[in-house]
Parts: structure tokens; sequence; C-alpha cells
């Protein structure tokens, strides 16, 4: 008796454990960007034909394909130029919508389940059904990952020759939170499962 309230109470931490890593990917999700350009501007000074480290704009993709700029006002002025119309529109349409979508979707199905599993024990299988489903998730978290930076790499060298893209580390985070998930998922039936006697 003691061994199955032990297991009992082990996986409902563990289910705990997978709320936590489900929330905390769908804020990922759902808050902030998960790339950012930086690109710099030339000198205005006569004689400079350098970057001014004062002339920047940042603009920052979201998972959802939104996109954001701030900086220095005459960078943002180059931004919203029209010149660079096909640019924006390009970047705003770069990430798929339906895959953020999709990645929600799993997330919030998975933190559903996870949250009952804290309260009443869930058969093994539906288990193994979340961590197939948060394997779907963390799949559709790499490619999103890989569009941001790939799309930002495409739009920067149309409206500056110096820029850096980097990824976010909101990013990073959502997708080791869908590793814990997977990790306490998938041990969870170990735990609750009575041994055979």
């Amino acid at each position: 008796m003691s061994e199955e309230i032990w297991r009992a109470w082990a996986g409902r931490a563990l289910a705990a454990v997978a709320v936590v890593g489900a929330a905390v990917a769908l804020v990922g999700l759902t808050t902030g960007a998960w790339a950012t350009c930086t690109l710099h501007g030339l000198s205005t000074a006569r004689g400079d034909h350098g970057t001014d480290p004062a002339r920047r704009l940042d603009v920052d993709l979201f998972p959802d394909g939104r996109v954001a700029a701030h900086g220095e006002s005459s960078m943002l002025r180059t931004y919203d130029d029209g010149a660079h119309a096909a640019v924006r529109s390009a970047l705003g349409h770069a990430i798929p919508g339906l895959l953020d979508g999709f990645a929600i979707a799993c997330v919030v199905a998975i933190g559903l389940l996870a949250l009952v599993g804290t309260v009443r024990r869930l058969p093994a299988h539906l288990w193994t059904v979340a961590c197939a489903v948060a394997a779907g998730a963390l799949v559709a978290v790499a490619v999103l990952r890989f569009e941001t930076l790939a799309a930002l790499a495409a739009f920067a060298p149309g409206v500056a020759s110096d820029f850096e893209v980097h990824g976010t580390p909101l990013a990073g985070w959502t997708t080791a939170a869908l590793v814990v998930y997977l990790v306490a998922a998938a041990a969870h039936p170990l735990l609750r499962e009575p041994t055979d006697t």
C-alpha cells in the first residue's frame, strides 16, 4: 500500500512539472519575439564611410509572423520607406501561420491533460499520446525557430548592408519547456502504474 501511495504522489508531482512545462511553452509561443535582426546604418558624418553605432534598428519577428521594429528615428524612416515595402511584406508572410497555431493547440491539449493528471490517475496510454503530441509540438517549435532566423537573414540585406541576426532567449525557453514536459510525461506511467505481484 505504501508503495502505491508513493507512486500516486510521485505521479502527481510529475504531472505538476508537466503542467509548468506546458504553461511556459504556451507563454513562449504567444508573448514575445523569437528572433531579432539588428541593422546598423552608415555614418552621416562627412568623410566617414563606416557604420554609426547610434544608427541602429532592431526588427523582431514573432512565431506567428508578426513583425515589430524599434530603434533610431532615421533608421525607422528607412525601414518604413516605400522602397522597402516588398521586403517588409515578404518578412510578414515568411512564417506559416498554421505552424504556430498547431504548436499552440498541441501545448494547450497536453497542458490540460497534465492538469487533470495532477488530481487523478490517468491511463498510461493517455500519457503515451501526450508524449506523441508534445513531440509534434517540439518539432513545430524547432521549425519555427529555424524559419524566424532564416526569414530575418533573407530580409536584412534588402534594408542594410551591416546586420546581425540572432535568436531570443524566449525561443530557447520554449524548447526547453517542451523537453521538460516530454520527460515528465514519459516518466509518469512508470511511477503511477503499480508493480505486478
